[in-house]
C-alpha cells in the first residue's frame, strides 16, 4: 500500500516491479501533477505502468520531459543508473543548471548541437543557451543572470573564438566568464572540432584562470565520445 502524505510529500515517484500497490500510488502521484518514472526492462507492473504512459502520452505526458526522452528508461543498465538519474533531474528542473557559453561567429553548429544533446539528457529546463533561453524583448543583461543561477559554464572554444574582443570589458563573453569565476560556478572549456588549447599570451589576465582547467575535446568525428565524457563531468556536479 501507499500514504497520502507520502504521496503529498514526494517530488516524484520511481516504481520497480513487483512493489505492491505501484498502480494506485502512480495514479496518486500523477493526479497530484508529479511525475512518474517506471523502470519499465524490470518487467511485470513496472512495465504496464510504462505501456499505459506511453499510451496515453497525448493526454497526460509527464511534466518536464519528451516522449523521447521518456523512452531512455527502456535502455537497461546494471550498476550505474545515470539515465534514470538525469531524467529524474529533468522532470523536477524548474531554472537552467547548465549554461553554454560561445561566440555566433566562431562554432555555433557545435554549440547548438551540444544544447540538443544535454536537452535530451537533463530536459531544457535545465539547459541554458541564449538562443533558445531568452525571449523576445529579454534584455541580453537577463544572460549573465543565468550564469549567476546555473552550476555549471561550458565554454565553446573553436578556431574563431579568440579575438581582440576578449580585452574589451563589455564583450559577453569575457562578463559570461568572469561571472562564472565570481559565482563558484564549475568551468569547463572545450575544444570544439580540432582546435588547439589556446596559449598564455592569447588571453588577457582576467580571463586566465581557464588555462588552469582541463579543456575537454569535442570534434564532430568523434562526438558521442567526446559528449558522454563531457556528460559525465557534469553529472558530477548537478545529480
Amino acid at each position: 500500500g501507499f500514504s497520502f502524505a507520502a504521496i503529498s510529500l514526494a517530488d516524484a515517484g520511481i516504481i520497480i516491479s513487483g512493489r505492491e500497490g505501484s498502480k494506485p500510488s502512480m495514479d496518486a502521484l500523477v493526479d497530484n501533477g508529479k511525475p512518474v518514472l517506471p523502470i519499465p526492462f524490470l518487467g511485470w507492473d513496472a512495465f504496464a505502468i510504462y505501456r499505459d504512459i506511453l499510451e496515453n502520452w497525448n493526454e497526460s505526458p509527464v511534466c518536464g520531459l519528451t516522449e523521447r526522452q521518456y523512452l531512455e528508461l527502456m535502455k537497461p543498465w546494471r550498476r550505474n543508473p545515470v539515465t534514470l538519474f538525469r531524467l529524474l533531474k529533468a522532470a523536477l528542473a524548474t531554472e537552467p543548471e547548465i549554461f553554454i557559453s560561445y561566440r555566433r561567429d566562431d562554432n555555433p553548429v557545435a554549440a547548438g548541437r551540444l544544447f540538443d544533446e544535454l536537452a535530451h539528457s537533463y530536459g531544457q529546463n535545465l539547459v541554458f543557451i541564449d538562443y533558445a533561453g531568452l525571449l523576445g524583448g529579454q534584455a541580453l543583461e537577463d544572460i549573465l543572470t543565468k550564469v549567476e543561477q546555473s552550476r555549471v559554464l561550458l565554454l565553446v572554444v573553436g578556431d574563431n573564438w579568440i579575438t581582440e574582443r576578449l580585452e574589451d570589458p563589455t564583450d559577453y563573453v569575457r562578463r559570461e566568464i568572469i561571472a562564472a569565476q565570481k559565482n563558484g560556478l564549475r568551468v569547463i572549456p572545450v575544444l570544439a572540432g580540432h582546435t588547439a588549447r589556446p596559449a598564455v599570451q592569447q588571453i588577457p589576465e582576467p580571463l586566465q584562470f581557464i588555462l588552469n582547467l582541463k579543456f575537454l575535446p569535442l570534434q564532430m568525428d568523434d562526438w558521442e565520445v567526446g559528449v558522454n565524457r563531457l556528460k559525465q563531468t557534469i553529472d558530477d556536479v548537478v545529480l
